[in-house]
């Protein structure tokens, strides 16, 4: 009877088994277009923009068949890097736009996709040219609050370049300049 009794208990352990197996393979997997929704609501809503690259990702490697979302997905990882401010959004933009040209040509996306990333990519063209160029300004107004360095010295000494009144008014300040202003 007591084997019976145990029979019967390891026969419900193992259908309670298979039912929760059974159970979790039935349930629905994400779709592209879920998947899409989520990653634009973490980027958007939670400003979570490392998260949302992280699914943009995810949709490109699960969803390579769907170039709609694809497309649309790349596009997403180059603004979110554009909003961190990294210089990869600018190669994003990019791969981007080969992605959706390609997909056009091929009758898969619509024309609007395209234009949508070609405009994404001039912007962080257009963003990254500015930011070299904020550069070089910065470094010219560096070397200006130190006291310049542009003027062509054709082997003269720096002291000779400085003017006369300069030179009497840093002797005023301190007698540290005794030696080297003449």
């Amino acid at each position: 009877m007591k084997q019976a009794k145990f029979k019967i208990k390891g026969l419900g352990i193992v259908l309670l088994i298979l039912c929760i197996f059974v159970t979790v393979d039935a349930l629905p997997q994400q779709s592209a277009e879920e998947l899409f929704e989520a990653a634009v609501y973490k980027k958007d809503a939670d400003g979570d923009l490392e998260g949302a690259i992280k699914i943009f990702s995810n949709i490109l490697s699960q969803f390579p068949e769907n170039k709609q979302i694809a497309a649309k997905a790349q596009l997403n990882i180059g603004l979110c890097y554009e909003k961190l401010g990294r210089q990869n959004a600018t190669e994003a933009s990019q791969r981007g736009v080969t992605v959706s040209t390609t997909q056009y040509q091929n009758g898969l996306i619509g024309f609007n996709t395209v234009i949508t990333n070609l405009q994404s990519l001039v912007r962080q063209q257009d963003l990254y040219s500015s930011a070299q160029g904020s550069v070089a300004t910065n470094l010219v107004q560096v070397y200006k609050a130190l006291g310049g360095g542009w003027e062509i010295r054709n082997n003269r000494d720096p002291v000779d370049l400085l003017p006369a009144t300069m030179k009497d008014e840093m002797r005023e300040r301190t007698t540290d300049w005794e030696g080297v202003l003449k």
